[in-house]
């Protein structure tokens, strides 16, 4: 049993703690904690030391006499913890210290660590090696260290969809898909050569099989929508075209029929007084303005050819959202060193690169069938001008109703009304409500008058562990005795309690890749 004076030393140690944050150094005073095979010498008391003086033996000193205590039981006697600081002894001395190590190691530029906190692919970053970074982060959390992360922070900070911004997200990126992807490119990106084509494609099938945030997300519904919307496009351009020919047909006709109304009524300068000249002026300026709606079926047509090209652009974005690339893309993602860390996840669906580029594509396609829509202007030009045809009530004229010429000029006047409103004023509408519908179906078409943004990534975010709790120290205490006038000293190392923390660890960030656009 130790002496009283020892007891008392380390009484008096344990009202005295030290604060440490130093998990390294504390492991390092405890020496075969693990296993507990270390030994701890303690102080029992004095022994007297006799020398021969002139033949006679007579005390000249003083020793220590000793008593050994294995360290996990001086341990337990100091921390009163049911052996909670023992039973653990791998972990605290152990899995601890290597993950400070790690955590320290990390801020360091440039340095593997730090690579890997942002997720990169390094020569130096293999599966192995991260397969222990795992390890060591598994040890604490599954002994119950305390975890924490910044998830929810970073999720409101980059991936909230707002400003008109939608966001997609695909599969988190954790330490194990991080040490899987590593796995499947470290030949691709560090050695091209040898590079496995099928077990880098495998990689990017998995992942987008698990990354439903984007097959099966808003996006890929719109550019449905889209396939259906450029169907009916294409019907409404046709409808124009065909209302547009109809009215050119109906002018024909009805342009023939008013001149023979004006060759039979307009006889022996009939049609010479102001109101009948201003009239049939009235008739030639409308007939002349409907005539030059006869551009409009070329510019339908044209608008109308971009329709297979716009499907098949939407279509190919449509497959490369929901459908793995070839071996071949991925491969030149390497090829080129276009792949680099965790932010170019998103990579695995073609559609980063086809979206954009489709997008510029599309608006440029879309320009003609936009153009053909301006020609409502001139037809409700010409609309007005029928109307202005048809306003006037000849029926009630009194100045064309004094003599039989003027009666028959008026008649004539009557006939080209009927004709007007008959035969050419319905084509006209009908080319309106047509031009005004395919307006209304272009508008459902953000790329008609908005440019596509579009980002991607992956937006980190932190985890940690903070440790607060009693731990024990080895400490160098100088133990003095005095005996008959004979004073001796000695420093033996003794396990005092120590405030650790608080101390935060911090763990490999996790990422999460994303997608974002906007229509702006």
């Amino acid at each position: 049993m130790k002496s009283l004076l020892l007891l008392g030393s380390l009484f008096a140690a344990a009202q005295a703690k030290t604060i440490t944050n130093d998990i390294s150094a504390v492991c390092s005073g405890l020496s075969g904690l693990i296993g507990c095979t270390g030994e701890l010498d303690y102080p029992v008391g004095p022994s007297p030391l006799f020398c021969f003086v002139e033949g006679s033996l007579e005390q000249c000193g003083l020793s220590i006499d000793v008593a050994t205590e294995n360290i996990c039981s001086a341990i337990d006697s100091a921390l009163l913890d049911n052996g909670k600081f023992v039973d653990k002894a791998e972990v605290h001395c152990g899995c601890l210290p290597d993950a400070q190590r790690n955590h320290d190691d990390h801020f360091i530029d440039e340095s593997i660590l730090d690579y890997v906190w942002q997720g990169y692919l390094s020569y130096d970053i293999n599966a192995e090696y991260l397969a222990d970074l795992i390890d060591t982060e598994a040890c604490l959390i599954d002994n119950g260290f305390p975890y924490q992360t910044g998830r929810a922070q970073a999720i409101s900070k980059y991936l909230q969809p707002k400003d008109g911004w939608k966001v997609l997200r695909l599969q988190e990126v954790d330490m194990a898909l991080y040490r899987s992807l590593v796995a499947a490119t470290w030949t691709c990106a560090f050695d091209i050569d040898n590079c496995d084509k099928a077990q880098l494609r495998s990689f990017f099938v998995n992942y987008i099989d698990t990354s439903d945030g984007v097959t099966t997300s808003e996006l890929t519904s719109m550019l449905r929508s889209w396939l259906t919307l450029f169907d009916a496009i294409q019907k409404r351009i046709a409808a124009v075209n065909k209302a547009a020919t109809a009215v050119q047909s109906r002018l024909k006709t009805v342009s023939g029929k008013v001149g023979s109304i004006k060759k039979k009524v307009c006889q022996n300068s009939a049609c010479k007084g102001k109101t009948a000249s201003s009239y049939l002026t009235k008739v030639s300026k409308a007939f002349t303005a409907t005539k030059t709606l006869n551009s409009i079926p070329a510019a339908g047509a044209k608008a109308g050819k971009n329709i297979p090209r716009a499907k098949q652009l939407t279509q190919m974005c449509l497959t490369s959202a929901t459908t793995p690339a070839d071996e071949a893309y991925y491969y030149n993602l390497f090829l080129t060193y276009n792949f680099g860390s965790t932010a170019d996840l998103p990579k695995a669906l073609q559609l980063v690169e086809d979206l954009p580029a489709a997008a510029s594509e599309l608006k440029t396609l879309v320009a003609p069938m936009s153009d053909l829509t301006k020609h409502s202007t001139r037809a409700r030009g010409v609309q007005s001008h029928l109307n202005g045809i048809l306003s006037q009530n000849w029926k009630a004229n009194k100045e064309l109703s004094k003599t039989k010429a003027s009666r028959k000029v008026r008649d004539g006047f009557v006939q080209i009304q009927t004709l007007v409103k008959r035969d050419l004023r319905p084509p006209v509408n009908d080319l309106i409500k047509t031009l005004a519908a395919l307006h209304s179906e272009l508008d459902k078409f953000p790329l008609r008058r908005k440019k596509l943004e579009f980002k991607y990534g992956a937006a980190p975010y932190e985890r940690w562990s903070t440790q607060e709790w009693e731990v024990p120290c080895a400490q160098e205490v100088y133990h003095e005795f005095e005996q008959g006038g004979f004073t001796v000293g000695q420093y033996f190392t003794e396990i005092e309690v120590c405030d650790f923390g608080p101390n935060r660890v911090t763990f490999p960030d996790h990422h999460l890749p994303f997608i974002k656009y906007r229509f702006a």
